[in-house]
């Protein structure tokens, strides 16, 4: 099922820091908070991901962790 997600962007600091908000309701005030902190380390960079969520939605914690490491598998595939 495709879901569409919508958000705004809060921060960018290129090419260290991006921070946004996050929902999937269109309308919705149920916010919650991404950052992505990105460091380099020798030839390539460390990538740090904090979704702050709701305690209310802590039942999809494993969810979204599961669905933001398979985006960052992908991005980093696409990368080598």
């Amino acid at each position: 099922m495709d879901v569409e997600h919508i958000g705004e962007y809060l921060e960018i600091d290129r090419p260290r820091r991006l921070v946004f908000t996050f929902h999937t309701e269109s309308g919705s005030t149920d916010l919650s908070r991404v950052t992505i902190d990105i460091a380099a380390r020798g030839n390539g960079c460390e990538l740090t991901l904090s979704h702050e969520i709701d305690p209310k939605w802590a039942e999809y914690k494993d969810r979204t962790e599961a669905g933001w490491t398979m985006i960052l598998n992908s991005l980093a595939t696409t990368l080598r």
